[in-house]
């Protein structure tokens, strides 16, 4: 392959590794981000081995820009707002599916493998899983294979050496990585990236608890939210157990809530730990009619009296 040609097209091989390798940073974005996401990011990559041999690819910057902005429409109607971790990682995800798309030369291959690593870091910001932190290793080393087969060409019998590079550079840095473990300080036991705005300091409304925290809280004024009874002087008779969110899930240091909260159009069917449905629930005694205002706290989920089994529209 001459240079010029290879200035002009991505091998198959490389490609071939880049898609692998995208494929294995998916799994944090399922449950986490909104479900068109990560389908949309799966449906570019099916296009683009569908248009790379026909030399097919998305040329004019006016259709760009449109598919831009749809995306930031979609996001954001979506999300509600632009700004937030799920929405900042699922922009990246989208504009990474249009590179896809367009990408059809050497430097704009390597631009993809750079995105694809910082996506494996977006993962992280989603989930911290042993089992996602296995899929996103996976992907990393995947990159870099897909780097190296890029650089050594697409010549006979190259398949195998460049996986070969790749784990003897992960060899190479193991020892590095195992002494970083050990040794970076732990400046307490909550040490991490933390980007949602939720009002865990004022009010308690955190999907995580680990000790300390709960001293930690401040005594705060600010009104959580308010409760009224439309129809009822009184309120209700019996025990007032508002439903939030449910830590029931350790991982030793902290409790927390495992599942993402379910959509408020579904929660005809809440009942169970983290938004789950409960098997054989229906409605029974006195309905309750009741108005709540919550505070805004950066979570997804609303606090109900009991179990609700009707939202208004627009809730």
């Amino acid at each position: 392959m001459s240079k010029s040609k290879r200035d002009r097209s991505i091998p198959r091989w490389p490609l071939l590794w880049l898609a692998a390798a995208l494929l294995f940073t998916l799994p944090p974005m399922f449950g986490s981000l909104a479900t068109w996401v990560p389908c949309l990011f799966l449906l570019t990559l099916a296009l683009k081995f569908w248009m790379e041999p026909k030399g097919y690819r998305l040329r004019f910057a006016a259709l760009k820009l449109i598919l831009a902005a749809l995306a930031l429409a979609a996001i954001f109607v979506s999300y509600g707002s632009l700004n937030g971790i799920e929405s900042g990682v699922s922009l990246l995800v989208v504009l990474m599916s249009l590179k896809v798309l367009e990408a059809h030369t050497a430097r704009e291959f390597q631009v993809m493998i750079m995105m694809g690593w910082v996506l494996c870091l977006c993962g992280f910001f989603l989930s911290q899983d042993f089992g996602i932190a296995l899929c996103l290793l996976t992907a990393f080393a995947l990159l870099l294979v897909a780097l190296i087969q890029f650089h050594r060409g697409s010549s006979p019998g190259a398949f195998w050496p460049p996986l070969g590079t790749t784990c003897k550079l992960l060899a190479q840095a193991a020892p590095l990585v195992i002494l970083l473990f050990l040794l970076f300080p732990r400046i307490n036991t909550s040490f991490r990236f933390e980007f949602r705005a939720i009002r865990s300091a004022s009010s308690g409304f955190s999907d995580r608890l680990s000790p300390g925290s709960i001293a930690a809280l401040a005594n705060s004024s600010d009104i959580a939210f308010r409760a009224e009874f439309p129809g009822s002087k009184t309120r209700p008779p019996g025990p007032m157990y508002w439903r939030g969110v449910v830590m029931w899930h350790c991982e030793g240091w902290e409790w927390r809530a495992p599942y993402t909260p379910a959509p408020v159009s579904q929660s005809s069917k809440l009942g169970g730990p983290g938004g789950r449905a409960l098997p054989g629930q229906s409605p029974s005694g006195k309905a309750i009619r009741q108005r709540i205002t919550i505070a805004p706290h950066g979570a997804h989920w609303m606090f109900a009296l009991d179990r609700p089994f009707e939202i208004p529209p627009g809730a």
